[in-house]
């Protein structure tokens, strides 16, 4: 990029904000709305209902939260508007479309952190609700298809297992998980040109990296969170089914 194209190019030019046309464009293609959790309005239910006390903590926990995600999730939206490379392109990499690429790769692990740090919470809560580490007997926190499990054999949060197993189980979700996966184990450095790989005990071989495909990425981003979408529908109905339950 010449000295003249970074002189016209500010921080809004790359990071969108503000931008509300963006941001409503956004909620169409996913209302983050969709991912809060119902609140209990009740006073007395939330702090003499165990249950709903504890689940009002987690529920703003967990809304709180996915406020962050939002907020990244718009970073990365407004990147993938700017048309940037599908992978990096080495020759071409000090362009504003290669500016856009990095953009886009940086919120898109950030995205992907905090998409599967989301999906997380929700399973922690319910280990928590149902003191499941307890009941299984395990000495160590437990996974993610552990607390999936454990929720199975419980009759009444046994179809949420199953909602939950289902996105667990996804495509979108193994590919972001790939992602966050990297960025968490700090090798995110293959996504930016150098692909470094071990080819024997203490000897390592590097040499230029696509990185993560832009179209593919985003693809999977919205999936996964349009099944976010279906998931905290389920869980809402079980919370309202509960409050309702506690009035009587």
């Amino acid at each position: 990029m010449s000295n003249e194209d970074t002189n016209r190019l500010n921080l809004f030019d790359f990071m969108g904000f503000p931008d509300r046309l963006k941001r409503d464009e956004a909620l169409e293609i996913c209302d983050i709305n969709k991912l809060i959790l119902m609140q209990v309005e009740d006073n007395y239910l939330r702090f003499f209902d165990t249950f709903l006390e504890q689940y009002s903590v987690w529920c703003y926990h967990v809304n709180s939260f996915r406020s962050h995600l939002w907020t990244h999730f718009l970073l990365m939206y407004y990147q993938y508007c700017q048309n940037p490379f599908d992978t990096i392109d080495i020759n071409k990499f000090q362009s504003p479309e290669g500016a856009h690429k990095i953009y886009f790769d940086t919120f898109a692990e950030d995205v992907a952190l905090y998409s599967i740090s989301y999906f997380d919470k929700h399973l922690e809560m319910f280990n928590d609700l149902y003191d499941l580490k307890r009941l299984s007997g395990e000495k160590r926190n437990l996974t993610r298809r552990k607390i999936i499990n454990e929720m199975k054999n419980i009759e009444e949060i046994k179809d949420l297992a199953f909602e939950y197993q289902r996105v667990e189980k996804s495509e979108s979700f193994h590919q972001i998980l790939a992602i966050r996966n990297n960025f968490v184990h700090n090798k995110s450095s293959s996504y930016y040109g150098m692909e470094v790989t071990k080819v024997g005990p203490g000897m390592y071989v590097s040499g230029n990296s696509d990185g993560i495909s832009t179209e593919l990425v985003y693809k999977s981003v919205c999936e996964l969170l349009r099944s976010y979408e279906r998931l905290c529908e389920h869980v809402n109905s079980f919370i309202n089914a509960r409050v309702e339950a506690s009035k009587r």
